[in-house]
């Protein structure tokens, strides 16, 4: 899921979190009587409150300090008296997360001219959703040279400046500052080695590279706090650069270091924690829980989160589960109770409406705040991939409910979605452009508005307004994220049958040789040639390969060797695609392609007459997958695979598997009774075959399915009639079944010609050889669309039939001496060029011979 920061990640945790700034605070510029403010300190509530606030409970300080500030007449005097409570009062609140109280009790107390109050009062603005405000506070906060608190405004106005988007602004602010102290001074070292972290954290590692080994040699001697927030960005450089072990010995160095301050701790460990989510994700994600529970109020606790989402497994340990749900019920610490909150609605395995609900009741509570405005929007995309689309309709006009820019910009891109989801492309793409024309709003919603704006056009068939918005990402973007619009695009091209999907990924290879989605952007080739009819398995191979010369991820090596079966497929190799499948199920017991390979196992093995293999893989399609769609169709075709077996080896487990499809009365239900009647006619239990049958038609079964049911039904009534002779009611009920098949014109040619055959079998046992003639002549009838003159073009499927019904006509006009109407139906066979034409030939000559009919010439 996307990610948005529940705050503009301030520094003013870092600040709550040292008690000399308290004292610094209240210590600072006053705006009343030096005299008047040093008594208000030495009061002995003042020191109990300031005790308070070093022991940790400022809770505690607060109630005093509130006393304090009630006592006495509400005077000029007085309430000038009382600034430096107010300021301790301040950051009381502060570290109780309490913002709104700030913003009130700076509103109301006279503490506009006073810096320090200012800078809480920005914070406070930056907390509950005016960052632009806060910024008009903190800059003329960040040039006042001798504020104590000047470099947390800086610092705190260049992070807002981040969050717009304007990098360079922020470090230009930073660097202008810095440049006028001295280069060893420890401050111009902080603010140097800041710059330096936004400048890894915009990707920009070789500028980063560069600042660091400037300040790397003025740091040496320096405080053990500023030489470690220099290891910590040479760590961060070194797993850059692909040296992880160097990285992970000096964050573990770090985190085991004493006389530093436990911010770049908490740093270090979180970052190790990102190194080991790629290589060791059990051990990462204990360690977060262990960040996350002892450092609440961490600066990086964003971070933390999010790597803690990155590590969860499914189904999620019950030890982070529990954790989540503690620090979401836990009102001390509201960014945790926030952030585990958003995670906990992110938890896989919910249904979608309980996740969605999750997710809605999260964004409510939190509309000032940009994490709920994007709990909201994923609310809403939860109802569009679960085909709710007016519950998403919902989400997106309480994304309007508020003014905010980003969830006016929220609201277009979700709208945008739903369009795409009713198969509205064109509204789509005005939607989703909408959203990117959206001012003010965080630099990587802007680029993921506009990666959506892009994607959306190209797929409406507007490519030269994709174009303009790729261009955009193009610039203001990484190289990375670029790319990464290009391959969506294409891959969406293909997902959707576009012919432009081979260029756009041909494009994107060219243009990103070494992104990391070249190599799945060469398997996409592969596939799509694989898909075309027919298959181009030249190309697909080529296109494998190409893949295969990446350094393949384990994600992306399944998808490889699941692609080289397919080829064997269309290569119609089946030998080597039965091994390679046979190989993958070995190799990647996990996959999600497990199911469909157990079925194309029993399909090869099917066709190639392995009926004991084809058993064994469709029975265990239907035990390991039971709710798979094909898990009934497996059961039917491993019974049909039973049924194959020598000599009726499997005829018992074949009938115990259509017993329980037909039990089950699911879609397989009329083709397994079906396949009981006939086992029984196999098995000459006429009685348990006819039954079986006449339950087939109760079911209702489909046109193809009934034509075969009553054919065979009627056989074995004819069957069951010649072992009961005379049996005249049995071939008398076979023929009003044949009777149905012939007079239903939608049926198949070939079942009609074979209901007239049999039912001239049964006229015949009858005897009634007139109307069997008169049957088998019209199973005789040329098929439509047979070639001009006497040779007939007969499909295979009617072949058979056709001549059955010819020779047996032959053989009853024969026998009632017609010798002459007998001849001319076996020369016509013979005129067929048919499989039998010659038989019939030599059988139109014999009765020639026999009889003396030779009145002209023979042809």
């Amino acid at each position: 899921m996307p990610w948005l920061s529940p705050s503009l990640a301030l520094n003013f945790r870092r600040l709550c979190d040292k008690a000399v700034v308290c004292f610094a605070l209240v210590l600072g510029v006053s705006t009343g009587s030096g005299g008047a403010q040093t008594l208000v300190l030495n009061l002995p509530e003042t020191q109990s409150a300031m005790d308070a606030m070093r022991s940790g409970h400022p809770e505690i300080a607060l109630q005093i300090l509130d006393q304090e500030l009630l006592a006495g007449p509400a005077t000029d005097n007085n309430l000038r008296e009382r600034i430096p409570l107010a300021r301790l009062r301040l950051e009381a609140l502060a570290r109780l997360n309490d913002w709104n109280r700030i913003r009130t009790l700076t509103e109301a107390f006279p503490l506009s001219n006073d810096p320090p109050a200012r800078f809480w009062r920005a914070m406070a603005l930056s907390q509950t959703g005016e960052a632009d405000a806060a910024a008009m506070i903190l800059a003329p906060l960040a040039e006042m040279d001798h504020f104590p608190l000047q470099t947390e405004a800086l610092l705190n106005l260049g992070a807002i400046l981040i969050a717009r988007g304007d990098f360079h602004a922020a470090v230009e602010k930073l660097d202008s500052v810095s440049g006028k102290l001295p280069t060893d001074s420890p401050t111009r070292l902080r603010l140097d080695l800041k710059a330096t972290e936004w400048t890894l954290d915009q990707g920009l590692v070789n500028e980063g590279s560069l600042r660091l080994g400037e300040i790397s040699s003025r740091v040496m001697d320096k405080s053990a706090e500023l030489q470690a927030a220099s290891d910590l960005l040479e760590a961060r450089l070194a797993a850059s650069h692909g040296n992880v072990e160097e990285a992970a010995s000096t964050l573990r160095r770090l985190i085991t270091l004493t006389g530093i301050p436990s911010a770049i701790q908490a740093n270090a460990s979180w970052q190790l924690a990102a190194l080991e989510a790629k290589s060791a994700p059990g051990v990462a994600r204990d360690r977060l829980l262990v960040l996350i529970e002892t450092q609440p109020r961490s600066t990086h606790l964003e971070n933390l989160f999010r790597l803690l989402e990155d590590v969860l497994n499914a189904p999620v340990a019950t030890a982070v589960e529990e954790a989540l749900h503690r620090w979401a019920s836990d009102d001390q610490h509201p960014d945790r109770k926030l952030l585990a909150g958003h995670l906990l609605a992110h938890l896989p395995g919910s249904p979608p409406q309980e996740q969605e609900a999750r997710l809605e009741a999260f964004g409510r509570s939190h509309l000032s705040q940009p994490v709920g405005l994007m709990a909201l929007y994923e609310a809403g995309l939860v109802a569009v991939q679960d085909a709710r689309l007016e519950d998403a309709t919902k989400h997106e006009q309480q994304l309007r409910t508020t003014e905010r820019p980003e969830a006016r910009s929220l609201a277009d891109s979700l709208l945008g979605r739903t369009a795409f989801a009713r198969g509205d492309l064109v509204g789509a793409a005005e939607a989703m452009e909408s959203a990117a024309r959206a001012a003010d709003v965080p630099r990587r919603l802007t680029l993921a508005h506009r990666a959506n704006a892009s994607l959306a056009c190209a797929l409406a068939g507007n490519r030269d307004a994709a174009a303009k918005w790729s261009q955009s990402i193009a610039v203001e973007g990484s190289a990375e994220s670029a790319g990464d619009l290009a391959y969506e695009t294409a891959i969406n091209a293909a997902a959707r049958g576009q012919a432009e999907a081979f260029d756009d990924l041909t494009t994107f290879i060219r243009l990103h040789p070494t992104h990391r989605f070249t190599a799945d952007a060469e398997m996409a080739l592969a596939e799509l040639h694989l898909n075309q009819v027919p298959p181009r398995a030249v190309a697909s191979r080529e296109h494998l390969a190409a893949a295969a010369s990446h350094s393949l991820t384990p994600a992306q090596k399944e998808r490889s060797d699941y692609i080289s079966i397919w080829l064997e497929v269309a290569a119609e190799d089946r030998a080597t695609a039965a091994r390679l499948a046979v190989d993958f199920l070995k190799n990647w017991t996990a996959s999600a392609h497990a199911a469909d390979l157990t079925l194309l196992l029993g399909e090869l093995s099917f066709v190639s007459a392995k009926y004991g293999d084809a058993f064994h893989w469709f029975s265990r399609h239907a035990v390991e997958f039971p709710l798979s769609p094909q898990a009934e169709a497996a059961e039917y075709f491993a019974a049909l695979s039973a049924q194959r077996f020598p000599d009726g080896a499997g005829d018992q487990q074949a009938q115990a598997l259509w017993t329980t499809l037909v039990g089950r009365r699911g879609p397989y239900a009329a083709e397994a009774q079906h396949e009981l009647g006939l086992l029984h006619m196999k098995k000459e239990q006429f009685e348990a075959a006819i039954a079986a049958f006449d339950a087939v038609l109760a079911l209702s079964p489909s046109p193809d399915l009934k034509s075969a049911t009553l054919c065979d039904r009627g056989q074995a009534l004819f069957a069951r009639a010649n072992l009961n002779a005379p049996g005249e009611e049995d071939w008398n009920r076979a023929i009003k079944s044949f009777s149905e098949v012939e007079s239903d014109v939608s049926t198949p040619r070939s079942w009609r010609l074979q209901a007239a055959v049999r039912r001239g079998r049964c006229l015949e046992r009858l005897g009634r050889p007139a109307e069997a003639i008169t049957a088998y002549q019209t199973a005789m009838a040329l098929p439509e669309g047979g070639l001009p003159g006497r040779t007939i073009l007969i499909p295979v499927d009617e072949a058979d039939w056709f001549y059955r019904a010819g020779f047996d006509a032959i053989r009853l006009l024969d026998l009632q001496k017609r010798h002459q109407e007998a001849v001319d139906i076996a020369e016509a066979l013979a005129a067929s060029n048919g499989p039998r034409s010659l038989e019939a030939g030599e059988l139109a000559t014999q009765i020639r011979l026999r009889h003396f009919l030779w009145e002209t010439a023979p042809p």
